[in-house]
């Protein structure tokens, strides 16, 4: 697995992101928090009926969008976020909070390449923004399905 580390450089309280990713993996979640794993945002994991699906990420608040569609809810599993985030999407992350997090890193868990949690494909783009951009969301989402052509 790859892994780009964001050192002290995605630090906010309100944070909105968006990501074209590509992926056939079993299990993964991004971003993460460098060597903390209690610090994660959306864990995908075929087959698993845990509803852990982030931990110190937003809390209640962090919502999951997959091809401008609202996947988290009350009762969400890690099944059924691998089922929406499996092959080629526009991902989207709301109202995350990263705070606290001194390095933020999107391909590994944990500091090992070797981690089953590791992130293995593809990102085309990733967008963030330290601020609601929810009255934007439509916006910002058609904007980057036109450039790609995703749903």
């Amino acid at each position: 697995a790859s892994n780009m580390l964001m050192e002290g450089k995605i630090q906010a309280a309100h944070l909105d992101a968006w990501f074209v990713a590509d992926t056939s993996n079993d299990r993964y979640l991004y971003p993460a928090n460098y060597a903390t794993t209690g610090d994660h945002g959306f864990v995908s994991q075929d087959g698993s009926t845990s509803t852990g699906l982030a931990a110190d990420y937003g809390g209640v608040n962090v919502e999951l969008y997959v091809n401008g569609t609202l996947i988290t809810g009350a009762g969400t599993t890690r099944d059924e976020v691998h089922t929406a985030l499996n092959g080629r999407k526009l991902v989207h992350h709301q109202a995350a909070d990263t705070a606290d997090w001194a390095k933020l890193q999107m391909g590994y868990y944990g500091s090992s390449s070797t981690d089953q949690f590791n992130f293995e494909g593809k990102f085309s783009e990733w967008i963030w923004y330290d601020s609601d951009q929810s009255s934007n969301r439509t916006g910002i989402e058609s904007n980057i399905n036109t450039h790609y052509n995703i749903y």
